[in-house]
């Protein structure tokens, strides 16, 4: 199963939310959720709205570094704004060139994910450690349903027999239509957001974050594309830890 992106109240659509969007680079026409939303600033400057809060009318683009250095060196920002555009200044001033937006984007991706993840911790609507979530699992599964799924949560750098062995009880457990997966961060982004040195599972109960986490997840793992599985053998015999701080 890969991420799955879900319609949800707060952010990620903005005063733009609606069925299709419009890639100004690519021209496909995609949910909002598979796509970033930029906006014009009042001096003219193109900004990404990872978050989809910025007032303005949005301009969308595929979550690739291609589609949106596109977007700024071939002037299809402008031409879809209607007037000019220009890039954001890097730290000296200097106007960044489309590689750089591209980068820029993929910070404030990468940061609205793991936030995001940080978010759901906090509000104590998630858990970490493979033995915790396997025990979520067992004893309250039943609180997912296909409309309100569980979200299982798994490092892209994870050893595959851990992963596959969560995905296979969720499945056996809630039903292949009661949860989705995201594999879009890193052991040490999803440590960071349970404030440790690395996490590999989390589960995140149903409600409002398991569409926000879906929905920045799969904008970064899109953007990021494939992500090469470097984990050590035995890591997920290590993560085992609750989550509880």
């Amino acid at each position: 199963m890969a991420v799955t992106a879900r319609r949800h109240d707060g952010g990620d659509g903005g005063d733009d939310a609606g069925p299709l969007r419009r890639c100004v680079a690519t021209g496909a026409s995609l949910p909002p959720e598979r796509l970033v939303r930029f906006v014009v600033g009042p001096d003219g400057t193109i900004v990404p709205d990872v978050a989809g809060r910025l007032p303005g009318r949005g301009l969308w683009v595929t979550p690739d570094p291609v589609a949106i250095a596109r977007a700024l060196d071939r002037k299809l920002f402008a031409r879809a704004a209607k007037r000019p555009v220009i890039a954001p200044p890097d730290a000296d001033g200097t106007p960044l060139d489309g590689a750089d937006l591209a980068a820029l984007t993929g910070r404030l991706l990468q940061r609205r994910a793991i936030e995001q993840v940080m978010l759901a911790r906090r509000a104590g609507a998630a858990i970490a450690g493979f033995d915790a979530v396997r025990i979520w699992l067992q004893r309250e599964g039943g609180q997912a349903s296909a409309a309100r799924p569980a979200l299982l949560v798994t490092a892209a750098d994870a050893a595959p027999n851990g992963r596959d062995r969560l995905a296979r009880q969720a499945a056996g457990v809630l039903g292949a239509e009661v949860f989705t997966t995201c594999e879009a961060m890193t052991a040490d982004e999803l440590g960071e957001a349970f404030a440790r040195e690395r996490t590999v599972h989390i589960l995140v109960a149903p409600g409002a974050f398991v569409g926000r986490i879906a929905a920045a997840g799969a904008r970064l793992a899109a953007f990021r594309g494939p992500v090469a599985a470097s984990a050590a053998d035995g890591m997920d015999e290590v993560d085992t830890s609750d989550g509880d701080d």
